[in-house]
């Protein structure tokens, strides 16, 4: 919301999010993210992917 509010980047906006909701659905998460016992992975791991998706 950040990138559309502030700063008027509504593409750039709807690609992070797109891209943070297709993680979350593909259970590429984070620790403090994940349902007991679900795979999780690290921070940068994560950023990773959602940089590639981007």
């Amino acid at each position: 919301m950040m990138f559309e509010d502030a700063f008027g980047l509504f593409e750039e906006g709807r690609a992070i999010r797109d891209a943070v909701n297709d993680s979350l659905k593909s259970k590429i998460v984070t620790k403090d993210l994940a349902s007991n016992g679900e795979k999780f992975y690290k921070t940068n791991e994560v950023g990773e992917w959602i940089c590639e998706k981007i």
